[in-house]
């Protein structure tokens, strides 16, 4: 099959097969569940108003290409509610499924993860490089839209989302406040697509990160979400810190692109990574630093251009740029680049950035955006100023996620 005509099999779970089975209708979560238990291809289980317990699939969900399985809530406007208050773990779980759309549900108070996506048997073997690399997930081809997840485990690893170890997975159009890890955590998977959310940071919620991608996870593309005090630390971390010899990195081919970046401590950090781009986003008021780079690994490549900055260096670390301890100072000084970004400090017209892994080329410094407001994903440059035409969220316009990387042969 033609690379190219892999993932927009992935767009096609949208669309509900022809002449599948008649939908299911349920009000309880023993319809639910029961409902699921006999799901075949193209089947299509809707979750009527109401609050459900939560839901764990241990692979009974297997769609095909021509006839996804849809799980969604009857009405968009009225969601269902999968309340974890009382069991406390788990909102949605999908192990090992596959052709999978799940829509229009609320998921709150989850103690561990509000949804989970995974593939338990490939996770177990992450450790051996054959048998992790090489073959289709038993998780594959999923679709999370239009999801809600509110209130995730207050502190420690418990995230919004987690995909774990999963193929070909898209989350598209979700919103989530309050978790103690990771809004997601994209452990080990291959060809993600995060677009076009909403991550929002909540008093008494650690936010350790907001999209977290580790584990050997490759190809990954995160476009035109919005973040809003989305991570104590940083907000984009790709790679991770584990020390597994030379050319062991953590993750590859990551572009985080077109996103608007509001507060947390930084907008992106690379941490053991081979390559990692971060272009054409909007950042206003980080916390702490610009980005960070380092840990304990070799480190290949990445880039960090065109991305508009709004700040204040008053409240911001010195330098606020983060390099982090036991880094090879030479690769990163070989191989990563900083280029075309646009800096406005709200403070002093005059500043430089200072700290820089390299000197940056074609900065441009002093030039007020004139921003719209300075929160909401409304944000928008208001100066016409021709210097800033192609930095910030704003200047991203593509490419399409099938030309940027189709997938495997």
């Amino acid at each position: 099959m033609p690379r190219a005509a892999l993932v927009l099999l992935l767009h096609a779970c949208a669309l509900l097969a022809a002449d599948g089975p008649a939908p299911v209708e349920v009000r309880t979560t023993d319809e639910l569940r029961a409902a699921v238990a006999k799901a075949l291809p193209g089947s299509t289980i809707r979750l009527a108003p109401g609050v459900y317990d939560n839901l764990v699939v241990d692979g009974t969900l297997q769609g095909r290409p021509d006839a996804p399985i849809v799980i969604e809530g009857l009405d968009p406007k009225n969601p269902p509610v999968v309340d974890c208050a009382k069991k406390r773990h788990e909102g949605l779980h999908f192990k090992s499924c596959s052709w999978l759309v799940v829509r229009h549900i609320v998921v709150k108070n989850a103690a561990d993860n509000g949804v989970y996506v995974a593939d338990p048997a490939r996770y177990e073997r992450r450790d051996d490089r054959e048998a992790r690399d090489t073959g289709q997930s038993a998780s594959h081809h999923i679709l999370l839209e239009h999801l809600t997840v509110l209130d995730t485990g207050a502190g420690g690893n418990h995230d919004a989302f987690k995909v774990t170890f999963s193929d070909y997975v898209t989350v598209r159009n979700c919103h989530a406040e309050g978790w103690g890890g990771s809004a997601i955590d994209v452990y080990g998977a291959r060809y993600v697509l995060i677009e076009k959310n909403r991550w929002i940071g909540k008093p008494g919620f650690k936010h350790t990160m907001g999209i977290n991608i580790k584990g050997y996870a490759t190809d990954a593309l995160l476009r035109g979400n919005y973040f809003e005090h989305a991570a104590q630390d940083q907000t984009i971390n790709i790679g991770g810190p584990h020390d597994r010899g030379p050319g062991a990195y953590e993750c590859r081919r990551v572009e985080v692109c077109g996103n608007v970046f509001v507060g947390g401590g930084a907008p992106c950090a690379w941490l053991g990574a081979d390559g990692g781009r971060f272009h054409r986003n909007t950042v206003v008021h980080p916390g702490k630093w610009f980005l960070r780079i380092g840990y304990r690994m070799e480190y290949e490549g990445g880039a960090f251009e065109h991305n508009l900055l709004v700040f204040d260096s008053r409240k911001m670390k010195s330098p606020p740029t983060s390099i982090l301890e036991n880094l090879n100072p030479k690769a990163v000084l070989e191989k990563f680049r900083v280029r075309g970004n646009a800096w406005w400090d709200v403070q002093n017209a005059e500043f430089r950035p200072t700290g820089l892994p390299v000197a940056e080329e074609a900065g441009v410094y002093g030039v007020d955006p004139q921003l719209t407001a300075l929160q909401g994903p409304g944000i928008r440059k208001g100066s016409d100023d021709a210097r800033l035409k192609d930095v910030g969220a704003e200047a991203y316009a593509g490419p399409a996620y099938e030309t940027w990387h189709p997938g495997p042969p």
